[in-house]
């Protein structure tokens, strides 16, 4: 009798237990089989709240991507700019190494004066580089006017640098501020 008591006391301890997790567990309201538990005291998004939702982040996108269109442009400008100001100091610096003005950008990048040529787009910019005599100019043009940037620029051995809005520049454009 005393085994048999044995198997009582675990059966009721087993159904406490049970009953205790059950009180836990998430309630199931579906007629298929397998359905993920629904809390009915929280109900799920509506449509209309949903809607609401994807609006909202429709207009902060609209909001958003023109303006990091923008600071791309302006980005790759300032880009344009520094590189045009390292070879207009490094062509001085080669020239008082070598006392003539490099024929390429190629010749600087060789020397250790620069880490890019004519050959590499830096920035969304290509630069164009040519050398005649004891003058040197340098032009850089966005890659797609209007999308890597608006404005190209020129320098020369003068170090002015001059900037054209969607044509390459020239030595007579107006001088960058």
């Amino acid at each position: 009798m005393a085994f048999l008591l044995g198997f009582y006391r675990q059966d009721l301890y087993l159904m406490k237990t049970a009953c205790i997790l059950h009180s836990f567990l998430p309630r199931y309201r579906s007629s298929r089989r397998g359905a993920l538990p629904v809390d009915p005291q929280r109900g799920g998004l509506t449509v209309l709240e949903l809607m609401i939702v994807v609006s909202v982040i429709a207009v902060v996108a609209a909001i958003a991507i023109p303006s990091l269109a923008h600071a791309k442009k302006v980005g790759n400008e300032a880009s344009a700019f520094s590189a045009l100001r390292s070879i207009s100091t490094v062509n001085t610096q080669y020239r008082t190494r070598f006392g003539v003005f490099s024929d390429s950008l190629a010749d600087l990048e060789a020397a250790g004066y620069l880490g890019f040529n004519e050959a590499t787009p830096k920035g969304g910019y290509s630069f164009l580089y040519a050398r005649a005599g004891n003058a040197w100019a340098c032009n850089a043009s966005p890659i797609t006017f209007g999308q890597e940037g608006d404005r190209s620029f020129y320098i020369d051995e003068s170090g002015v640098i001059r900037f054209a809005d969607g044509v390459p520049a020239m030595g007579a454009d107006a001088p960058l501020d």
